[in-house]
């Protein structure tokens, strides 16, 4: 067992920042291109015109992924409403699933190796920038981290050469939660999950073949199938096409694809380990350092444990790296392997003198460096936000009875007070950055400007607009936006009647020359041309 010593004057300090860390970005910025506002628009579908099997977005199907997390979108839309006051509430299930995951990470360290472990896991997970960033967004790939989490650690522990079948409990867990990671993102964590699944086979074939044990797989491969069952024989009955466009076009063609977010193989090496960053260096490190196949000083279990965690951050990654459709919320999944092998590794440090010293440099210099950035930031940048003051008062706080108490209680040392100290920087910073990005990404002065129009009488209309103004505009607007291609304005501008407020993506139309225009910002400009007949 691992020796990290957190004692409850850290660990509950601890807990409360990383709670703010996890859920506070998500209300300091409406919906942002290009995932939200589509995921967004689903969900109000559902709620508003009852689009449950079949989810459109903007009067058109939309079948790219199966609906789960759009369902659970729709619960806080149904109760909390949509618009431009609303953008926090559809990130409500990601918000929710970000603290669940955070526990189980937190308790596979616990069960790994010990309680102090546990806890470095979990917020060696919160800072990963690819989750942190995911997770204060509308994104499907929230729920399928989830489920292959779920999936993942009854694998992981087969990897023990001692243990010879798999537990029912085990097994119904695999097959509930491969069924719902269909539901959340089509056969992308099944894929994740079998390879680490073939792995197993290669290293411990008894847990397939021994006594009893195909009925267990057997089980969990049927569970896998009924779980997403309803759902498919519903959407069948309703569109047979849609199912074949699903089970075929978004995943056999989406893996070969070549047209959709396909940078090439160097390029997307290095955004791949970018977006893992810091958590990856100690994930590398680890595996350098402790080997599970040179590790003498660990008993099977472990080894097997580590080689359970190293194959299911190497071979999504593997996977989605060869793909012919690549992006890095794809490698959401393995996000907590890493975070726990990291931790393995900083508890590997922890009693080094070099360790605690580093510590104290980082108490010391973030203690005092936080008030600075958010005095900075609140005069010059942007007002600050009131939770940043108070994770301050409480980190100065805790650092003045850190201070008094250091020589009498030798677990209340500065490793602890060190990663407080961090934690309450990251909510600083992360609260401003979210902020600062929101004022060049957000719809809100383009919406304020279209919903004064319609209450003058206009008639907002789409001029060949991309998937994600189509999205967002009508999720703002509280209904569906014509959308006339470009090459047939011409002809339809006679046939319209009323005045009308077209919005393009592109510079506007010749047809529309001289007409007043205005332009907003929101990554790239959108042109607002008002038209009267």
């Amino acid at each position: 067992m691992l020796s990290v010593q957190l004692n409850s004057r850290v660990v509950v300090p601890l807990s409360i920042i990383l709670v703010t860390l996890a859920v506070a970005p998500a209300f300091y910025h409406d919906l942002w291109n290009p995932d939200e506002p589509r995921n967004a628009q689903l969900a109000q579908g559902m709620v508003q015109e009852g689009h449950w099997i079949i989810p459109q977005i903007n009067g058109n199907r939309f079948i790219e992924q199966p609906p789960l997390h759009a369902w659970l979108v729709s619960l806080p839309t149904r109760w909390w409403g949509a618009g431009l006051d609303h953008a926090w509430v559809p990130r409500v299930p990601s918000m929710i699933l970000n603290l669940i995951l955070l526990v189980i990470t937190y308790r596979l360290g616990k069960k790994y190796w010990g309680a102090g472990v546990g806890v470095l896991a979990a917020i060696c997970l919160a800072v990963t920038v690819e989750y942190f960033l995911v997770y204060q967004r509308v994104v499907v790939d929230t729920s399928l981290t989830l489920c292959v989490t779920l999936a993942m650690m009854t694998l992981v522990e087969l990897f023990d050469r001692e243990v010879k079948t798999i537990s029912w409990k085990a097994a119904i867990l695999l097959g509930i939660a491969l069924g719902f990671s269909f539901l959340a993102k089509n056969l992308i964590g099944v894929t994740f999950v079998g390879l680490v699944a073939v792995a197993l086979f290669l290293r411990n074939r008894s847990v397939y073949f021994s006594k009893g044990a195909w009925l267990k797989w057997g089980t969990a491969g049927l569970l896998f199938l009924i779980v997403p069952a309803p759902w498919l024989i519903a959407l069948y009955l309703q569109s047979p096409e849609a199912l074949s466009e699903l089970l075929y076009d978004n995943t056999v063609g989406r893996f070969f694809s070549t047209g959709k977010h396909n940078p090439p193989l160097l390029e997307f090496l290095h955004r791949g380990a970018a977006v893992m960053l810091p958590t990856l260096v100690l994930f590398l490190i680890s595996v350098w350092r402790r080997p599970w196949w040179k590790n003498v000083h660990s008993n099977e279990r472990e080894r097997g444990i580590c080689e359970g965690l190293f194959w299911w951050v190497v071979l999504p990654w593997v996977l989605v790296l060869i793909s012919g459709s690549k992006r890095e919320v794809y490698l959401l999944p393995i996000t907590p392997a890493i975070a726990l092998l990291s931790a393995r590794q900083l508890a590997a440090w922890w009693e080094l003198p070099v360790f605690m010293k580093v510590s104290k440099v980082f108490v010391w210099g973030v203690s005092f460096s936080l008030v600075v950035v958010s005095l900075i930031a609140g005069i010059f940048i942007t007002p600050v936000p009131w939770p940043i003051w108070g994770v301050f008062i409480f980190q100065l706080s805790h650092f003045i009875r850190w201070w008094r108490s250091k020589n009498s209680d030798p677990n209340y040392d500065a490793r602890g007070i060190a990663l407080v100290s961090i934690l309450s920087l990251l909510v600083s910073v992360s609260l401003i950055g979210f902020g600062v990005k929101n004022q060049k990404e957000s719809y809100e002065p383009l919406m304020e400007y279209l919903m004064e129009q319609e209450e003058k009488g206009f008639e907002i209309i789409g001029v060949e607009l991309p998937l994600r103004e189509i999205s967002a505009l009508p999720y703002y607007l509280g209904h569906d936006l014509q959308n006339i291609p470009r090459s047939e304005l011409g002809s339809k501008l006679n046939q319209l009647k009323g005045q009308k407020i077209f919005v393009s993506r592109d510079p506007y139309p010749e047809e529309l020359m001289g007409k007043p225009t205005l332009e907003f910002k929101v990554r790239r400009t959108i042109h607002v041309i008002q038209w009267t007949p």
